[in-house]
């Protein structure tokens, strides 16, 4: 859990500086639904996250043995921690997508998108563990899988293993066109509204 915390952490400072430099623009149509989930994350979700610590001990959780073994790739450590390398270097590369802007923003929503998902999960997770810990139960071998979150879920995860494959320079010399970008725009504001529930 330690990688994921520091994966949330780093991410929340990018993310918000990429907000800053671009006028919030960057994130187009769901700029109110990012703006939002990051001052969350950044304040109650680290004091939910404190009291979870106090019952579970929250560091001692390896994510990798939560997740059904399909989808290990996405919270391993390396993997948390080149998420985090790739946003840096997204950030230094704001530039090189003068004039296609509409690539830098679809590359930052699905980055963006990955870090609100992981998060739902490991909240819901925890939220979870405390619970049945409460109730009397038994947690130390509880998974995604026990709680509701099987593979049918998961499967959504998917395209992001392509998208691993993919380059900053990969994402340069991807042709966008505004109806596909506006289409995803407005894909992300409902995925968001449904995710953060507002």
């Amino acid at each position: 859990m330690r990688a994921y915390l520091i994966y949330k952490d780093k991410s929340l400072k990018g993310f918000k500086r990429l907000m800053n430099a671009g006028g919030g623009s960057v994130f187009d149509k769901y700029r109110a639904f990012a703006v939002s989930f990051i001052k969350y994350a950044k304040s109650d979700l680290d004091k939910n996250l404190a009291m979870y610590d106090q019952e579970l001990n929250i560091e001692s959780i390896t994510l990798e043995n939560v997740f059904p073994k399909k989808y290990k790739w996405m919270v391993s450590d390396r993997a948390l921690k080149t998420l985090r390398k790739y946003l840096d270097s997204l950030e230094d590369r704001v530039n090189d997508f003068q004039g296609k802007e509409d690539n830098l923003k679809v590359l930052i929503g699905l980055v963006f998108l990955r870090f609100v998902l992981i998060t739902k999960i490991v909240e819901t997770y925890l939220i979870n563990l405390v619970n049945m810990k409460r109730s009397g139960q038994d947690v130390s071998n509880i998974n995604l899988e026990d709680i509701g979150i099987g593979r049918n879920i998961l499967k959504y995860f998917n395209q992001f293993e392509e998208f691993d494959a993919k380059t900053i320079d990969d994402w340069l010399n991807v042709k966008i066109d505004p109806s596909t970008a506006a289409y995803f725009y407005s894909s992300m504001k409902r995925i968001l509204n449904i995710l953060l529930g507002e």
